[in-house]
């Protein structure tokens, strides 16, 4: 999203497409209703379930915490730059919050769909908050750009992404 047009475009589309795809097969040849009970014992459901709903909370606040003021004011927001849409935050707004707050929800209700939506969510998120902790510690390192605690919340948020996500991992394989 927002990326420069370049050589790798096809390729970055390509790999989109078939995660994406790849990830609708898998979920067709489960069993989804018996998920639940096979990941009860010593599953963070719990923990995993309010994790979502404050990281979906947390993207509703980032997001909207830009747009409303600059529709208060009638002015585009500053992180629009020199963009014409925010595509990140209608996907995050659109799409990943609503997913992480009924995922959170239908977790902690103990849903098959909450697994479901949930899991691929913290190994996401895992994945998202390390590169962006990496890219964070360049431009302030590298370049002296943004501050200290963006990193820091960044990173806090990367090993606690992090921490579900192996815990998931060990518990879902076994």
């Amino acid at each position: 999203m927002g990326n420069a047009f370049n050589i790798m475009f096809l390729v970055w589309t390509g790999l989109f497409s078939t995660g994406l795809f790849g990830l609708a097969s898998l979920l067709t040849d489960m069993d989804i209703s018996a998920l639940p009970g096979k990941l009860e014992t010593g599953f963070p459901r719990k923990g995993l379930a309010v994790y979502a709903v404050i990281l979906g909370l947390l993207l509703l606040v980032q997001y909207l915490a830009q747009i409303i003021p600059a529709y208060a004011a009638s002015s585009p927001p500053a992180a629009l730059e020199i963009y014409t849409t925010l595509e990140l935050a209608a996907l995050e707004i659109g799409v990943m919050a609503p997913l992480h707050l009924v995922g959170g929800v239908l977790l902690w209700k103990r849903k098959a769909e909450g697994y479901i939506i949930v899991i691929p969510l913290a190994f996401a998120a895992s994945m998202t908050f390390i590169a962006l902790s990496i890219a964070q510690a360049l431009l302030y390192f590298s370049f002296h750009k943004g501050g200290v605690f963006d990193l820091i919340q960044l990173m806090i948020l990367a090993v606690v992404a992090s921490g579900f996500s192996f815990v998931v991992f060990n518990r879902v394989k076994g």
